[in-house]
């Protein structure tokens, strides 16, 4: 789960700073109604109703959202067309960073400046606290060799204090997500309904937790 911490403000800045907040919360849930069955009618109601709190709150905010994405490659959304491939961090332009500014950009010109330095492979430490060394930016493109990109500085060092939205999307690498993936596919899991893993896999997650707490 993204976490969402809104940036301090100067005392005249900060009614129009957390109304945006709150209409960027409205503009999601707007998003998210989309999804319901087609002629929904609450869902329809729904979504104006979300439309119009947006426009209101938006009109009184003293400039454009100002939003900095951090994270991994679940935030970088990296495999899904079209990947930005300058910097071997596969980062998507229709990860869901991209589609909400868009979307909220769309109901409003100009609310959203999206600033997104998320990238595949990142840690918690190698990624966002210190830099992504080279031998950890994959891509896509996968054809490049090791280093073949520059390492990435750290994702935090993308903050200057005046942004209204940071999100962070990260720790599966930290905790060996490809590796806890690969062994679960290698253990199996023990039948039921539903199922639950063996104990071997409920070894392996426990000392995998044991490892990110000790750091």
């Amino acid at each position: 789960m993204p976490v969402f911490g809104p940036a301090q403000a100067a005392p005249e800045e900060s009614f129009a700073r957390k109304s945006v907040v709150v209409a960027a919360f409205v503009a999601l849930g707007t998003c998210l109604s989309a999804v319901a069955p087609a002629g929904s009618a609450p869902s329809t109601a729904r979504a104006a109703e979300g439309r119009s709190a947006v426009a209101t709150v938006r009109q009184q905010a003293a400039g454009p959202l100002k939003w900095t994405a951090l994270g991994d490659s679940y935030s970088a959304g990296a495999l899904i067309p079209k990947w930005d491939a300058r910097d071997g961090c596969g980062r998507s332009n229709h990860n869901w960073e991209q589609q909400l500014a868009q979307r909220l950009n769309t109901e409003t010109s100009d609310w959203v400046r999206l600033k997104d330095v998320t990238c595949g492979a990142a840690e918690i430490n190698k990624g966002v606290l210190s830099p992504q060394t080279c031998d950890m930016l994959l891509g896509p493109p996968f054809n490049r060799g090791t280093c073949a990109w520059p390492a990435r500085p750290a994702q935090i060092d993308a903050l200057n204090g005046d942004e209204d939205i940071v999100t962070v999307g990260i720790g599966g690498n930290t905790l060996g997500f490809a590796d806890v993936l690969a062994k679960c596919l290698e253990m199996g899991v023990e039948p039921g309904d539903p199922p639950s893993p063996g104990p071997g896999l409920q070894r392996l997650l426990r000392e995998r937790r044991r490892q990110a707490v000790a750091g």
